[in-house]
């Protein structure tokens, strides 16, 4: 039992560094862009679980994989399906264009683009040759329980940070709902003031995404069968 809960907590300390290193690179980036320090991701805390996800199954899948240019083709590669389907779900979740490539050169209706593709297959390599097998070597020295303790503690201030935020975007959610209009600047701009009302935590949301444009929900076509009970209905009236 000790055994599997080792390998449990090995594999989850990896995912928080990924997390961890993958928030840090985003935290230097938009330094460097905008010149100021914002909380990037949906997390209050410094994680981006986007990263520690791909992480850790890029280092399960390939972890072994010694051809580099082999390693690179398949990370980029699954960077891209990964961003292109939390894009795509998360727009239709929420209602909103959390990033968007649009400016960008080479990009698939501005979900992906060529760049950022290029920079996951060159963190593949990275994450392959370098950090992991680093990672994996002082987690595997150390003493089994206290791992298992220490993983076991993130693990709870993980989940509590992760129903706060879901909270939050739960609240964004109701707020896209409260609002009519076809113009997407628009709706964007009132959704962000209004948003940004109700609180500190809101506004660190807003500022984590820049670039977020809100996207109205497509109203459902009518079918006949619907028309035909609407009209029966009327009828009856």
């Amino acid at each position: 039992m000790i055994d599997i809960l080792h390998t449990i907590a090995i594999w989850f300390l990896l995912f928080i560094t990924y997390a961890f290193l993958g928030w840090l690179m985003e935290m230097i980036i938009t330094v460097v862009i905008r010149h100021r320090f914002y909380n990037r991701g949906f997390l209050i805390g410094p994680l981006c679980p986007i990263y520690g996800v791909a992480g850790a199954l890029i280092t399960i899948m390939i972890g072994r994989q010694e051809n580099i240019l082999e390693i690179f083709c398949v990370v980029m590669i699954f960077g891209a399906a990964i961003e292109y389907l939390t894009s795509y779900l998360m727009e239709k979740l929420f209602h909103a264009r959390w990033w968007d490539y649009t400016d960008q050169p080479f990009n698939v209706n501005g979900r992906i683009c060529l760049g950022a593709l290029l920079g996951f297959g060159a963190l593949g390599v990275v994450v392959v040759k370098l950090i992991s097998p680093f990672m994996l070597s002082i987690f595997n020295r150390l003493d089994k329980i206290g791992l298992i303790f220490i993983a076991a503690a993130l693990m709870v201030i993980l989940i509590c940070d992760f129903i706060a935020s879901l909270r939050l975007i739960i609240h964004f959610r109701a707020t896209t709902k409260t609002v009519s209009g076809d113009i997407t600047e628009e709706l964007t701009e009132y959704i962000r003031l209004k948003f940004a009302q109700h609180g500190k935590l809101n506004r660190r949301l807003l500022k984590a995404f820049p670039a977020m444009k809100v996207k109205k929900p497509t109203p459902r076509k009518r079918t006949k069968k619907t028309s035909a009970k609407s009209g029966q209905k009327t009828r009856s009236n």
